[in-house]
């Protein structure tokens, strides 16, 4: 039988949430990894990441620039919110255009946050990024951390890598 990484994880510690007098604030990332990273996310999105990430078998900027757009273009909100992060990175190839990322994130970070909530991965990680970046979110390092080891520990790749720089 074949077992997944984060629910292996998952069973070793329970719900690994917030304990003490500060958990349960409305700060909190959600305690459970509900969902694979494209649970709820548009296939042209999972491509796009793939092909940025390599996982593709190669690296394609070009290829993973026109998936995301073809995304984002059919309203999905992980798929704008992604717009809006390699907007504030330049990357992608995509020209940096900070005041384009701000703009397209305060469009989509209160549905990106209730899909987090719920437990989708990939919006979780996009939590870490707003924060992370102030993208529809003030910066703040902290929350960053925690909605990136969330992440993490469901498994997305870009969330531990972030949690370590």
């Amino acid at each position: 039988m074949r077992t997944s990484l984060p629910l292996l994880f998952l069973l070793a510690c329970g719900s690994c949430g917030p304990s003490g007098p500060e958990a349960g604030t409305s700060q909190d990332p959600p305690t459970g990894t509900r969902g694979e990273v494209g649970s709820s996310a548009d296939v042209r999105l999972l491509q796009a990441i793939d092909w940025y990430t390599g996982v593709a078998g190669s690296v394609d900027d070009d290829r993973a620039k026109a998936l995301l757009e073809e995304a984002a273009a059919k309203g999905d909100p992980l798929s704008t919110m992604w717009l809006a992060r390699v907007y504030s990175r330049g990357r992608m190839g995509f020209e940096q255009d900070t005041a384009q990322a701000r703009s397209l994130a305060r469009g989509v970070i209160d549905e990106i946050e209730a899909l987090a909530r719920s437990g989708v991965l990939e919006a979780v990680f996009l939590m870490g990024t707003a924060y992370d970046e102030g993208l529809g979110r003030p910066m703040d390092p902290a929350q960053a951390a925690l909605w990136h080891r969330r992440a993490a520990e469901g498994g997305h790749v870009l969330g531990s890598h972030n949690l370590g720089n």
